[in-house]
């Protein structure tokens, strides 16, 4: 401890054994004779007093707040010169449990980068390099990755904070409750307003003015893009600006990217075996067989091994007994239950994730919707083309209306995703936005976008049927002006045809729950089975001419013969892949057809005559 002058100089008297009045002392050395005096009687100084007294007792406590709050009531300011603060703090700070959820699965790769960039983070300096950014997909387990390192390394730091920024209220809740901590006074004064600017600055200062290490973690730091937004956090505002703060922040927004200098950590989807582990575990099947297993595989494959969504799913067959003595009955009831099943809550986490697979998304594309309302549209457009691969040069090779001769409103696709203006000057800022939440995810090696397969089919499913049979007609209208561009070569010819497949898929989705496919959408169907035909993907174009010839059979009454001439479709393309009982017998079913209804020398008969003959040879 750092004596004060007067004691110095009595120490000192004291070890040379000099017998010295008190007025001889303050003449050598100016400290008042008087103090010389109230020291050598052993009174403490103005500084060691005030340090010793820097936390008060309850009833004082009490007292200052019923003070201060009167003054205030009466307009009247108190000034303070000086509010102490605890010489150090260790603990953690958190509204909610620093603990992963109980079924959580140890993310080896992850985990690794996240241990290897926080050292480079201190190696760097300054708060531009001590910040490590983990951006994904909501639901992707950015915030149970952030707690598993707490977990584990805890120990290293002095403190760790949890700041949730969902909300610019859950966040100054989280930093007046750091400032209470930092000043000793984490109980008391609970009802006296604190102004937040004060309690970041004050918390800045503890920091600067100490040696250790300490950790912030900032969850759900997502809306930092849009000043606009009610929800907009000005982040950079709030960090500690100290050599010993390391900070993790964990968004779905990648503006988040540009706060550091470090590579962010893509949180993307589990690993296969990661994905069995913990639907394993959140399912509670114990020891489960040969059969389960591969149930259980392919339940976690078709939700594209997405950590929420696959804890969702195990705690959904951990709750209900007929599907855990029975998996195989899981998927055909997701596959028709999917918005429902996917929107169900969990009822008891260690750490609460109260949201949903679709609410996490619903939040971002609201968000979205402010900023760019086309960029809602192109994603809900994109759930109808293939999301493996959405290259740019799709909408470049889609011919323009004048190339193609006036377009109807049904297949006008350019005014329907941008009604406001030309599609080409707002695309490139709604790839941004839905880019910024992690909605759609760029791929240098394909020159393109790519969509989770559960974004995919949500962009589907958050349609209501009307929507999404307009969405499907202008997805229908939008290939086939692609097909119309004389440059495609073989390539990208390979590259359109899932996007067809796709399409068609959400067609018949839609079909399943609305009125007869109108006459215009089964003419495009025709043309998209010609170009896959003709590109050799067989299997494509015979799902394509059996939906049109299942469609047409469906509306025969009224054109019987428009259904007869889709017959010989389907059993061409089995013929082309060397089917020839399955197409004699679609052939020998069209020529009955023809001869019943046509007559026997009717042309379309007589060329049923010659299908037949050709499989037959």
């Amino acid at each position: 401890m750092v004596m004060d002058r007067a004691s110095e100089l009595l120490a000192a008297d004291a070890c040379s054994g000099a017998k010295t009045s008190f007025r001889d002392r303050s003449r050598r050395s100016n400290v008042s004779r008087t103090t010389l005096q109230h020291r050598a009687r052993g009174r403490r100084s103005l500084g060691e007093k005030a340090q010793s007294q820097q936390y008060l007792t309850l009833w004082e406590e009490k007292a200052l707040v019923k003070y201060l709050v009167h003054q205030d009531a009466l307009g009247r300011p108190v000034r303070i010169k000086y509010v102490a603060t605890r010489p150090d703090y260790a603990g953690t700070c958190s509204h909610t449990s620093l603990r992963t959820v109980a079924s959580y699965v140890v993310r080896q790769e992850l985990q690794q980068q996240v241990e290897e960039r926080l050292p480079e983070a201190r190696t760097g300096g300054g708060t531009y390099n001590s910040i490590v950014v983990l951006v994904g997909l909501g639901g992707a387990g950015k915030s149970q990755l952030a707690l598993k390192y707490i977990q584990t390394h805890w120990r290293k730091y002095n403190a760790v904070f949890w700041v949730d920024v969902r909300l610019r209220e859950s966040l100054e809740r989280d930093y007046i409750q750091i400032h209470r901590l930092l000043s000793g006074n984490e109980q008391g004064a609970s009802s006296l307003r604190l102004d937040i600017d004060q309690a970041i600055s004050a918390g800045k200062t503890w920091f600067e003015s100490r040696e250790g290490k300490w950790l912030f973690v900032y969850d759900n730091a997502d809306s930092l893009d849009d000043k606009d937004d009610p929800y907009f956090v000005d982040l950079q505002h709030y960090l500690p600006d100290a050599p010993g703060v390391e900070m993790i922040v964990a968004t779905r927004s990648r503006t988040a990217m540009d706060m550091t200098e470090l590579e962010a950590i893509e949180v993307g989807k589990l690993a296969s075996a990661e994905s069995m582990e913990m639907f394993m575990r959140c399912s509670k099947l114990g020891n489960p067989s040969k059969a389960v297993c591969t149930e259980a595989a392919l339940i976690v494959a078709e939700l594209d091994h997405l950590a929420l969504a696959v804890t969702r799913a195990g705690a959904y067959v951990a709750a209900t007994p007929r599907i855990r003595s029975n998996m195989a009955v899981y998927l055909p009831e997701y596959r028709r239950r999917r918005k429902a099943l996917l929107g169900r809550k969990a009822k008891q986490q260690i750490h609460a994730y109260g949201e949903s697979v679709l609410s996490t998304w619903e939040t971002s594309c609201a968000t979205i919707a402010q900023q760019c309302p086309v960029a809602v549209r192109v994603l809900s457009f994109f759930a109808f083309l293939d999301p493996e691969d959405i290259f740019l040069e799709l909408f470049r090779h889609a011919a323009s209306p004048s190339a193609v001769g006036r377009e109807c409103a049904e297949e006008d696709w350019r005014g329907f995703l941008s009604p406001q203006g030309p599609l080409e000057d707002v695309l490139d800022e709604a790839l941004e936005a839905l880019s910024t939440y992690s909605l759609v995810q760029w791929k240098d090696e394909q020159a393109g976008y790519s969509m989770h397969k559960l974004v995919h089919a949500w962009g589907f499913d958050r349609l209501g049927a009307e929507e999404q049979g307009r969405y499907s007609q202008r997805s229908l209208a939008f290939l086939r002006s692609v097909m119309q561009d004389s440059q495609l070569d073989p390539v990208r010819k390979s590259r359109i045809t899932p996007h067809i497949s796709s399409s068609v898929a959400r067609l018949r989705e839609w079909h399943k729950t609305s009125s007869h496919v109108q006459e215009r959408s089964l003419c495009v169907m025709c043309s998209l089975a010609d170009f896959v035909g003709d590109a050799g993907q067989y299997h494509t174009e015979y799902e394509l001419r059996a939906f049109e010839e299942t469609e047409r059979e469906r509306g025969k009454a009224q054109d019987e013969e428009g259904w007869l001439r889709s017959l010989s479709n389907p059993a061409l393309v089995l013929r082309r892949q060397g089917k020839y009982e399955a197409a004699e017998t679609m052939n020998r079913r069209a020529l009955e057809g023809c001869e019943k209804v046509l007559g026997k020398e009717h042309p379309d008969t007589l060329t049923s005559v010659s299908d037949l003959a050709l499989v037959l040879q």
